[in-house]
């Protein structure tokens, strides 16, 4: 087995997941499946994506670039240290109640001060 059969295996156990139900999550045969635990066969890039993401992992963690995350922990974490501050919070709900057109011109305007910043440094 190599590792990132081994990751996948590791998980998608800790998600108490058959082999036949993460297949179906991604859309792949069960035997796909476990050939790619078995390292009998390597998923493709594509492949490797929709199985981090039904693991709720990172690609990098099943390559084994990175110790474990889930990608619920990390949103969690980076909303909750965002909506800690009141004026941001209300940002958001101002936000929400906006046309798709003004969300769409201040989506733009976000990323063009942050590219500005970014020519900058």
């Amino acid at each position: 087995m190599n590792l990132i059969g081994q990751q996948i295996k590791r998980r998608r156990e800790e998600l108490g997941y058959s082999q036949t139900d993460l297949a179906r999550i991604i859309g792949k045969s069960p035997a796909a499946i476990s050939q790619f635990e078995s390292g009998h066969r390597f998923p493709s890039t594509q492949v490797l994506t929709k199985l981090a993401d039904a693991l709720r992992v990172t690609t990098e963690y099943l390559l084994g670039k990175k110790e474990w995350l889930d990608i619920n922990d990390m949103l969690k974490n980076d909303i909750e240290d965002i909506l800690e501050n009141e004026s941001v919070r209300a940002l958001f709900r101002d936000f929400k109640n906006l046309s798709q057109r003004d969300k769409n011109t201040i989506s733009a305007v976000i990323k063009s001060l942050k590219q500005e910043k970014e020519n900058k440094e």
